[in-house]
């Protein structure tokens, strides 16, 4: 009868050992589809969120551009209606408006392609042919423009221009 119960005492065991290794390879199954799933779920969100935030700062970058298009348009509008205005007294307005805005230089670009430039802390660049500049061209035919991201020629930075066409005299 002991042997008997030993024999029943280890198939109890040797079952109870089984059913422990099983319960223990469905929870490992489970938590690995678990944390594939919450995994995948926080990717997805994670990816929504950012297109998000990209969406937000496009409409921003958009919106400032804009703005700023607006500024200069009205400022050539200024030039365009102020008769027999001189360089002198273009440069003298660029001053003053550089001072009330967020641009880091202000310039006026006349039609061979000649700059003149003031900087936000008043260096002026005088006599700068920037006629091969692209989006120079684009003003200088009527368009407005916005230059792709380049290398400030004045400083080691990053920048982007704008130009907007001025009409002296209907041209």
């Amino acid at each position: 009868m002991k042997q008997m119960n030993s024999k029943n005492l280890n198939k109890q065991i040797t079952a109870a050992g089984i059913l422990g290794i099983v319960i223990t390879v469905i929870l490992a199954v489970i938590s690995t589809f678990s944390y594939r799933g919450l995994k995948h779920t926080q990717e997805q969100e994670a990816k929504q969120y950012l297109n998000e935030v990209v969406s937000q700062y496009k409409n921003a970058i958009g919106i400032k551009i804009d703005g700023n298009l607006q500024t200069l348009r009205a400022l050539s509008t200024f030039i365009e209606k102020s008769e027999d205005i001189s360089r002198e007294q273009i440069l003298a307005h660029l001053r003053s408006e550089s001072r009330q805005n967020d641009f880091l230089r202000m310039g006026y670009i006349t039609a061979d392609g000649t700059g003149y430039f003031i900087d936000t802390d008043g260096t002026e660049h005088y006599d700068v042919n920037v006629g091969s500049e692209s989006f120079v061209r684009k003003a200088l035919t009527g368009e407005d423009s916005v230059s792709d991201t380049m290398t400030d020629r004045f400083a080691d930075a990053k920048i982007n221009c704008y130009s907007v066409p001025v009409y002296q005299d209907g041209a």
